[in-house]
């Protein structure tokens, strides 16, 4: 959990640390914390629902489990299930987001003719999609805090940090494109904004694709 947060905290130093590595199965060790902080982020967002008294009947994911498995009347088996259709597709965005930021940053790598391998943007890549997951964590929490927080100062705080948090990755990612090629945040921030803005666009052309893309 140390690392996970030192990319919100000190994202400089932990990027060059998982650059610096010669171990080329670290990418493996992304992918295992993809998967229990997409658990954590999960059963936090089941809690989420169970706190503000939303209706299993009124969630979808729920209504086609019930359907799937003929479970009427088992309410904890189709909230455990609403919570693992949460966390697979937590899981599958997080892939699609991954191939795509790292084939996307490759390419302009190439453009520009920066030195970084195939390896290192992937690698990259996944550490950083880990915090886009971590963050849902942040905001499931906050949100659950605004529930028994009647302070409105206190909400609005909560939510402007969940809305930063939401796209720190970008941060990340801006940071971890200038450690590996060496290149100026400035410059890092305009491929990384480029790649994003794309990303906008073709989600506003295609809302089915707004979930995955953001």
């Amino acid at each position: 959990m140390n690392e996970i947060m030192s990319y919100f905290f000190n994202p400089e130093e932990s990027m060059e640390l998982l650059l610096s590595e010669s171990n080329k199965n670290k990418w493996k060790d992304g992918v295992v914390k993809w998967l229990l902080v997409a658990i954590v982020a999960g059963l936090l967002t089941i809690m989420t629902y169970r706190m503000s008294g939303v209706e299993i009947a009124g969630i979808q994911e729920a209504a086609i489990l019930q359907n799937i498995l003929g479970v009427n009347n088992q309410e904890g088996i189709i909230w455990l299930g609403v919570s693992v259709a949460n966390i697979i597709e937590t899981l599958l965005i997080a892939v699609i987001r991954t191939l795509v930021w790292a084939g996307l940053l490759y390419v302009a790598n190439k453009i520009l003719k920066d030195e970084l391998s195939l390896y290192e943007v992937l690698l990259m890549s996944i550490f950083c999609i880990l915090t886009w997951i971590t963050s849902q964590i942040f905001s499931s929490i906050a949100l659950m805090i605004s529930m028994v927080c009647s302070v409105q100062v206190i909400n609005e705080m909560l939510l402007g940090i969940v809305m930063i948090l939401g796209y720190w990755y970008l941060i990340v990612f801006i940071i971890g494109y200038s450690v590996a090629t060496r290149s100026t945040f400035l410059k890092s921030g305009a491929i990384v904004l480029i790649i994003q803005g794309i990303f906008w666009g073709v989600a506003n052309a295609f809302p089915v694709l707004q979930v995955i893309l953001g």
